[in-house]
């Protein structure tokens, strides 16, 4: 397994997932026989197996790109979750209508679809509001954290735990080096121990992960603590790693340059790159040919719209700094940098026109650049592609800045289907933190991972 999979995928989420695949199977296998005098020996025939699969298989994946596969949703907005449900559901009738439509073979009697629904929104409801919700949150199935440390990466770390309940990760508290700091209280939570008392806490308290999260290790970190800790069974996590995991971001404020050197990852075989390649020619072939009547018509939008040209041409940074002239569709008026010059695009830029937010929205303005893919100075996958103007201003501030420029920059990326654009230099860091998490962990699964998220960003509606 992949350290990319080690680190994304969630067991509580492959559990969702598995178990509400077995649930949708099982129900309209099982409706069959709320309706009929049919024995088990009548349905387990090769036809009826296969329709029961493909209704499965339409519904899993109206669940995936309607969100439901989000624990966070699940806890935070379960309301939210039963109607994105009923809108996967809507979804998954229309296109199972279209395959019954093309291939009447496959159909399944209306009335075992109905029993199927009923029974199926009764299932998810109980499941998402009671049993999931309370599975994912309760401390029982939760992992218990320490945390080495009460200077800025520990605080910062413990707020991103605290913040992801969905993880199943709860935080005991910080251990610091001195006795007198025992009970003082950091971000909400209690230094619950000294350095020399870390392994007793961590045995009486059942502590499954201890989070080194120390500035400066040479002195002061408690070996033999920790190493007892780790011949117990203690999972044992540097703080930057375990961040890593945590968020899908590399934390590039506290990390210096031999940890990037010697660390696993950043680098890519020939092979990958002659597949990712192929793979970029295909995509864009086959997307530029297929979103020919869509963009024909969004042309003609743009030029009824306001005055201008249809297409927008800027100079933007490729790989190793190679410029290139990347192309979109016009959302904003024809003079909008004329008076202020190159600025930061914000969530709701004045600049950008009614028209142009639906293009933004439906990522539909980025069609034309795969053109860029097509000729090379793009990829379908990687940072999104910045101007020199900021480039210049952001490597003198943001550190390893310059380091996303080692791939061709994308189409979509990492940061784009986790973040969305940035609008301020704090938002940059961000995007940065994500993009580097990308080139330390590019490879062709990964690139389909979040080819599929961006059609799920597009669909949910959370382009920018």
């Amino acid at each position: 397994m992949s350290r990319f999979t080690e680190n994304r995928v969630s067991v509580r989420q492959t559990i969702m997932v598995s178990l509400e695949t077995l649930l949708l199977f099982s129900s309209i296998f099982f409706a069959r026989f709320a309706n009929d005098n049919w024995s088990l020996d009548q349905a387990l025939t090769v036809g009826y197996l296969l329709k029961c699969l493909l209704v499965t298989a339409i519904l899993t994946i109206c669940f995936y790109y309607n969100g439901l596969y989000d624990l966070a949703l699940v806890i935070k907005d379960p309301i939210s979750s039963v109607i994105r449900f009923l809108r996967a559901f809507g979804t998954g009738a229309i296109l199972l209508a279209i395959a019954y439509w093309l291939v009447p073979s496959l159909a399944i009697e209306r009335d075992i679809v109905l029993t199927f629904l009923v029974v199926q929104l009764a299932l998810f409801t109980i499941l998402r509001i009671g049993f999931f919700r309370w599975a994912i949150t309760s401390p029982i199935f939760a992992r218990r954290i320490l945390i080495v440390g009460t200077d800025q990466m520990a605080m910062k770390i413990a707020r991103e735990i605290t913040q992801r309940v969905e993880t199943g990760y709860t935080v005991q508290g910080f251990a610091h080096e001195s006795r007198e700091m025992l009970g003082e209280v950091v971000m909400g939570l209690p230094v619950v121990c000294a350095y020399d008392q870390i392994h007793d806490f961590a045995t009486e308290n059942q502590v499954g992960i201890i989070v080194v999260a120390l500035s400066d290790r040479r002195a002061q970190l408690p070996l033999w603590q920790l190493l007892e800790c780790k011949m117990k069974g203690v999972l044992i996590e540097e703080v930057t790693a375990f961040y890593e995991k945590l968020t899908g971001q590399i934390m590039v404020e506290d990390i210096k340059p031999s940890s990037i050197i010697f660390s696993e990852g950043y680098r890519i075989s020939r092979v990958q790159l002659t597949i990712k390649r192929l793979v970029d020619i295909t995509l864009s072939l086959l997307g530029l040919l297929l979103a020919l009547p869509v963009l024909s018509l969004a042309a003609l939008l743009i030029k009824l719209n306001s005055p201008g040209g249809v297409f927008y041409s800027q100079e933007r940074v490729g790989q190793h700094g190679k410029p290139f002239t990347l192309i979109k569709l016009r959302t904003m008026r024809s003079d909008a940098e004329k008076e202020t010059g190159p600025v930061w695009t914000t969530a709701n830029d004045p600049r950008v026109d009614r028209l142009g937010k639906f293009l933004r929205l439906t990522r539909i303005d980025e069609i034309p650049q795969m053109w860029n893919v097509l000729r090379g100075d793009m990829s379908f996958v990687g940072p999104r592609p910045e101007r020199q103007f900021f480039i210049r201003e952001l490597q003198e501030e943001i550190p390893f800045y310059i380091q996303r420029l080692a791939v061709k920059p994308g189409l979509t990326g990492w940061a784009q289907v986790r973040f969305h654009y940035a609008a301020s230099k704090d938002q940059t860091l961000i995007k940065l933190q994500h993009d580097l998490y990308y080139i330390k962990h590019l490879s062709v699964v990964l690139d389909m991972i979040i080819v599929l998220d961006t059609f799920r960003v597009v669909i949910l509606g959370k382009g920018q």
